[in-house]
């Protein structure tokens, strides 16, 4: 990911060359713009473009305006692939250079879908002004609003097509517009004149495929009620960054709002609590149908089915992972269990359990985060799921936590002996073996 935006930065480098030609620069500065290569260092990348500003400010006789697009997609893949820290401490030093102790910036303005007053890569700058979805300030500038879709039907031919449209791709809310549609959707619908999945074949989904596979019971049952087209009530904070996700319950839903897969059916600020309370519900039918497409190319290396709706496990990430020699530990359902189970004969399978029902419904009811509803229907999903202990390779009695953990752990360490998993071993020691000489008959 650093390389691809030191590539990125030396190609706007690039595209002004022409400052080399110029009166505007040193000797010296012609050295440093020459090193603004593919291969340059931390130090010339973090202060590219604070330097590339003043050499543009110099010619030009005005301060820079910055557009950054999608900053944060580079976080999002840092996180999926474990190097967050990293990455972050060369963000903020570039972002500090470019945003904070740049004299020679006018204004800058950045797209994301994390709101930067929290993100540690912002941390050293201020005077910054944000606007989210429930934000009034631009909220029909993040789309095509109806009567902008209904023009642009009427002068294609396709006025015959608006409620199919509306179906599809309609939904987004910025601030009090809920008439907002998906401009890329509805550019390819016009081209094409068919509805079809165009957005969400642009996203990337392996984000959102792990927020569910790793989310907590709670999380896949809502998730389910969402499929099912209910809305999901919550407290919620907008303000969220990508190492919250595993630690703060709600930071799924705030993403997966601020990412489009979610739209604010209704919210209020509760003065007595200081938090804001949502309505959320799934965007439209693109956005639901991206689930199904998943299970139908196979992305799914597991899925369970609840009502006609879907979610599951994806495939690639499992296979990325064991590929790398590393252990993968999915939270799943038993139909996804056993689905696993079939595809792949020699993996573990534990069923973790309190020591009674009394105390799974103890431990429910103690957390005080779930309503009556939520409860029954978990006890509901435990009592089904009972049904299928037997599959199971052992059963983990979750009593005391640490040793629940500790048998866990030497489950899975006993798992890397069994003679499936040792395939090269064998096939060495039987090569060795076989390599001496053979006794007389």
């Amino acid at each position: 990911t650093r390389e691809k935006i030191i590539q990125l930065i030396a190609g706007v480098y690039a595209r002004y060359e022409f400052l080399l030609n110029a009166d505007c620069l040193t000797e010296g500065e012609k050295e440093t713009f020459r090193r603004k290569t593919i291969g340059m260092g931390d130090v010339d990348a973090t202060l590219s473009l604070n330097q590339l500003s003043e050499y543009l400010c110099r010619y030009y006789g005005k301060k820079t305006i910055i557009l950054l697009d999608e900053y944060d997609t580079p976080l999002q893949e840092a996180y999926i692939h474990g190097y967050w820290e990293e990455l972050t401490a060369f963000t903020r030093n570039l972002f500090n250079s470019t945003f904070k102790t740049n004299p020679y910036l006018e204004r800058a303005i950045m797209t994301g879908i994390t709101r930067v007053s929290k993100e540690s890569i912002f941390s050293d700058l201020n005077n910054l002004e944000v606007v989210t979805t429930t934000s009034e300030k631009y909220e029909t500038a993040f789309g095509f609003t109806q009567q902008e879709v209904t023009g642009a039907l009427h002068e294609y031919g396709l006025s015959d097509k608006g409620g199919e449209v509306r179906e599809w791709y309609n939904g987004f809310t910025f601030g009090k517009r809920a008439d907002i549609y998906n401009p890329w959707s509805i550019l390819n619908f016009l081209d094409k004149g068919k509805v079809a999945l165009y957005w969400v074949n642009t996203s990337s989904n392996r984000l959102v495929g792990r927020l569910i596979r790793e989310g907590s019971p709670e999380v896949k049952m809502v998730m389910e009620d969402l499929l099912k087209g209910n809305a999901y009530h919550t407290t919620m904070d907008e303000q969220i960054v990508y190492d919250q996700l595993d630690r703060r319950r709600s930071a799924v839903w705030s993403l997966l709002l601020a990412g489009g897969y979610l739209r604010v059916d209704h919210f209020a600020f509760d003065e007595s609590r200081g938090k804001t309370d949502y309505d959320l519900s799934l965007t439209n039918k693109e956005v639901r149908f991206m689930f199904e497409q998943m299970i139908e190319e196979g992305a799914l290396i597991e899925y369970a089915c609840y009502v006609g709706n879907y979610y599951g496990t994806p495939k690639g990430y499992v296979e990325e992972m064991l590929s790398k020699g590393r252990d993968v530990i999915l939270e799943i359902e038993i139909q996804g269990a056993l689905q696993i189970k079939e595809l792949v004969p020699d993996c573990l399978l534990l069923f973790v359990t309190p020591p009674s029902a009394g105390e799974l419904r103890r431990r429910l009811e103690g957390r005080g985060t779930e309503n009556p509803e939520i409860i029954a229907k978990r006890l509901a999903r435990a009592a089904e799921e009972s049904e299928g202990i037997e599959a199971y390779d052992y059963i983990v009695i979750n009593d005391n936590l640490e040793e629940c953990v500790r048998q866990i752990h030497s489950m899975v360490q006993n798992a890397h002996h069994t003679p499936a998993r040792q395939e090269a071993l064998i096939k060495e020691i039987r090569g060795e073996l076989n390599g001496f000489p053979k006794g007389a008959e």
